[in-house]
């Protein structure tokens, strides 16, 4: 149990190693078998949707992710590549539901290992708490702000210029299935 790992006698050294086998889970499974099957049931689940998935139009057409990719990244054609970020996105839909799960035993998981949670289990492997590792998450994003406003700036322009503003427009968000 965590609470004994963390009462043992070692070395700062060895405290250090431990510290890092511990925070190198991404989802960690809980103390609890039964959680932790249920756990490993969904990340399976998961897998397989994702790796399987398609989606049908109304035409009878079904294609999965990697045809998706495919005209993500080579077409440059406004409606086709709506027509893929959609059905990209919504091949993920179903699995909506498993993931939140997935997250809330992978919490019970980071909590036996004696973080508060998940993102304070992620934040560890920066060396900081995670309240220090969120305000300097946020002083950086000031520093680069000017750079990206600009940035994004110019993306529209080059953007607009080639698709026109009726699919990019010269104010408000960028239309992400023209990103590529």
């Amino acid at each position: 149990k965590a609470s004994t790992f963390n009462t043992l006698e070692v070395s700062v050294s060895d405290r250090r190693k431990l510290e890092l086998l511990k925070s190198s889970f991404v989802m960690p499974p809980p103390f609890d078998e039964g959680l932790a099957g249920e756990l490993s049931q969904i990340s399976t689940k998961l897998e397989a949707m994702y790796g399987t998935g398609k989606h049908c139009y109304e035409d009878g057409t079904c294609l999965d992710l990697e045809a998706f990719e495919n005209i993500i990244d080579s077409s440059r054609d406004p409606d086709e590549l709506l027509k893929a970020w959609e059905g990209w996105r919504n091949i993920g839909t179903p699995m909506k539901d498993k993931y939140l799960r997935m997250v809330e035993i992978g919490n019970l998981g980071a909590k036996d290992l004696g973080y508060e949670g998940l993102t304070d289990l992620w934040f560890s492997q920066y060396d900081m708490p995670a309240e220090e590792f969120l305000a300097e998450t946020d002083r950086v994003w000031d520093e680069l702000k000017p750079l990206y406003d600009a940035l994004h700036c110019h993306v529209r322009s080059e953007l607009s210029d080639h698709y026109g503003e009726e699919v990019v427009s010269k104010e408000g968000v960028l239309p992400a299935h023209v990103l590529g």
